[in-house]
């Protein structure tokens, strides 16, 4: 992401990061972890406590930026993820093939009440060249108060 001028203090954004996230039913975190070459930040297996009353359903496995970046432009983020993963896309590819379900999770919090992530053009073929879904997680605190036109 050479060309890209991030905007690391996004007025509209308290804070932001991604979750690289592979799950599935049979293949255990660990598989995941020795297929990658790199430690998740948390992982999760079927059966473990969730929250009072739940047990996790599913394998998962977990990496991400909350730790890695302070920026509030999530392409920061993104970034963070394409240089730490570029020479396992084809292990991801592997993953996917063997059933994983991978996606990298965006979570966004609105500092103003209006606006939102950006996804450049670069941004988007980066992401293209990736077997993975994009989900977004974004959040309107309720103390802050929508900007009126």
């Amino acid at each position: 992401m050479g060309s890209v001028r991030f905007y690391h203090d996004f007025p509209s954004c308290s804070r932001t990061y991604v979750t690289l996230c592979i799950y599935h039913e049979t293949l255990e975190p660990t598989f995941i972890t020795q297929t990658l070459g790199v430690t998740p930040d948390r992982s999760q297996q079927i059966g473990d406590p969730l929250r009072p009353g739940k047990i996790v359903s599913v394998n998962g496995w977990f990496w991400g930026t909350q730790s890695r970046s302070a920026s509030k432009d999530m392409r920061a983020h993104l970034s963070v993820v394409f240089k730490k993963f570029d020479e396992k896309k084809n292990k991801l590819t592997k993953l996917r093939k063997m059933g994983c379900e991978i996606r990298i999770m965006c979570f966004w919090e609105s500092a103003t009440g209006n606006g939102g992530p950006i996804l450049d053009h670069e941004t988007l073929i980066l992401l293209s060249k990736y077997p993975l879904d994009l989900d977004y997680d974004i959040w309107f605190p309720s103390a802050v108060q929508p900007a009126r036109e």
